[in-house]
């Protein structure tokens, strides 16, 4: 298992990429949400030219949000910036379509969405569709434009089957929020592969035993002596619930703790997955902008992400 970060776009995120590769993190993302944050791509940009090492990766995406040629042109713009190390996660935008008041799009416009995208990030030709008109698209100038040689690690994010196919159908990773029960996250995962026998591959996608998937959760780095209940927390972290495993050091629980469970006392590594504790930040005085802190995580929405093998 290798892990990540997840950030909003905002300025000075640079500096948090920076820190993470530092720490030998493997992958930094930011949030793709409209109306609530800042711009993804902008906020990479940043990120691309301040790392070396990290993998960027966008989380997520989807075909509510951004037609395939505009967020092609922006994938392998990022690509040519920090050439191999990009992640394109693409879903049906469920958190940023319900901040607009719509619903999510459908699983079938994802996969026409991904297949999209996985062309056009290639240099391959795909159908473009705009109500009765239909037609053949590509770049036309890469090289110095964009990058089209280098390819794109692509992720689906899904809650349950239906994405979960997609993921398989394209032969792509998955990524999915919360999911502490190791069951649901084999759900997932079984019905990705079930998908995936004879569908058409996508010539560059990776084989189904290596296609990277992540796990997302939220994390907050607790003041001294915060409790992890308070308000600052879950306004961190989100209000939907605060599980906590233990840290390495005490035997972990035999099931998911459950929204009324109690937390540990050692409850300062929040971030987790469901393959276990996210190694933990260390804890430093910073600044906005810099790696969460005891004295400023509770104004930053961060998560974590592992990375385990499909």
């Amino acid at each position: 298992m290798r892990a990540g970060l997840v950030v909003a776009a905002q300025p000075g995120v640079e500096d948090l990429a920076v820190q993470a590769e530092e720490l030998g993190l493997h992958s930094f993302w930011v949030n793709d949400t409209p109306m609530v944050q800042g711009d993804a791509f902008v906020a990479l940009s940043l990120c691309a030219k301040a790392t070396s090492r990290i993998r960027l990766g966008i989380g997520v995406t989807s075909p509510a949000l951004r037609s395939a040629p505009a967020a092609a042109c922006g994938l392998d713009s990022l690509n040519a910036l920090a050439p191999g190390r990009i992640i394109c996660g693409v879903g049906t935008g469920n958190t940023a379509r319900r901040t607009l008041g719509m619903r999510p799009t459908t699983a079938a416009q994802l996969e026409n969405f991904t297949a999209a995208l996985q062309d056009l990030c290639a240099g391959r030709s795909t159908e473009y569709r705009e109500g009765d008109r239909v037609r053949d698209i590509r770049f036309l100038h890469a090289g110095a434009h964009v990058n089209t040689a280098d390819p794109i690690e692509f992720v689906v994010a899904a809650l349950g089957p239906q994405a979960a196919a997609v993921a398989g159908r394209r032969g792509t990773g998955l990524i999915s929020f919360g999911l502490l029960d190791p069951t649901a996250w084999q759900a997932l995962r079984d019905t990705r592969r079930h998908a995936a026998r004879g569908a058409p591959r996508d010539p560059d996608a990776p084989t189904g035993s290596q296609a990277d998937s992540y796990v997302v959760t939220s994390l907050h780095l607790l003041d001294e002596n915060e409790d992890h209940h308070s308000d600052a927390a879950r306004d961190a972290t989100g209000h939907s619930s605060c599980r906590c495993w233990p840290t390495p050091r005490t035997r972990p629980p035999t099931h998911p703790p459950s929204p009324t469970d109690s937390a540990p006392e050692n409850a300062r590594r929040c971030g987790s997955s469901s393959t276990g504790a996210a190694p933990p930040l260390p804890r430093r005085t910073g600044t906005p902008g810099s790696t969460p802190t005891t004295s400023d995580a509770s104004h930053r929405r961060t998560g974590t992400s592992s990375c385990p093998r499909s």
